[in-house]
């Protein structure tokens, strides 16, 4: 891989930062209000973690826009993928809340939901502010997988060029 960020992989990089910090701005305030909405303290277990996520989102962003190589390249992607997207995105946004307004929505019994998604932290959907801030989410993790993809793929024709003018 050249040494030297394209202005492309640096811009795209930088807006995968400032998403990595929107996601944990969304999800640290989804939990922050539904604790305080069902007086759940225990509910604001994820924003220690988030922030730190978010820390460790920026290190390795800033090392990959400071020293661009593949392995730098392959951590701050895998740690957006596996967190933003995956945990945040996927797992809570995607099945925690929009699969289960899902079923909600088309009559599933609230007892069958219960089942499916054992959690201590589970309600039936009762707050608009709350399921909406939970899908948020997954929609920018859907955006923050568009701009992994697009990094890879600019990367990966850079790298191609690269070793066809050597």
């Amino acid at each position: 891989m050249p040494s030297d960020l394209s202005s492309e992989s640096r811009r795209v990089a930088g807006w995968l930062l400032v998403l990595a910090g929107i996601q944990t701005f969304v999800t640290v305030g989804h939990f922050v209000y539904g604790a305080q909405l069902y007086d759940d303290a225990s509910r604001e277990h994820v924003v220690l973690p988030a922030i730190v996520f978010l820390v460790l989102s920026v290190a390795l962003g800033g090392v990959y826009r400071w020293r661009p190589n593949r392995l730098a390249l392959w951590l701050f992607g895998a740690e957006l993928a596996i967190v933003d997207v995956g945990l945040f995105g996927g797992f809570h946004g995607g099945f925690n809340h929009a699969l289960k307004d899902i079923l909600f929505l088309v009559g599933m019994d609230p007892g069958r939901l219960a089942q499916i998604f054992d959690s201590p932290d589970f309600v039936i959907p009762d707050n608009a502010l709350f399921e909406l801030t939970g899908i948020a989410g997954l929609l920018v993790a859907l955006v923050i997988t568009w701009l992994l993809v697009r990094l890879v793929r600019v990367e990966y024709r850079r790298r191609q060029e690269a070793t066809s003018c050597a």
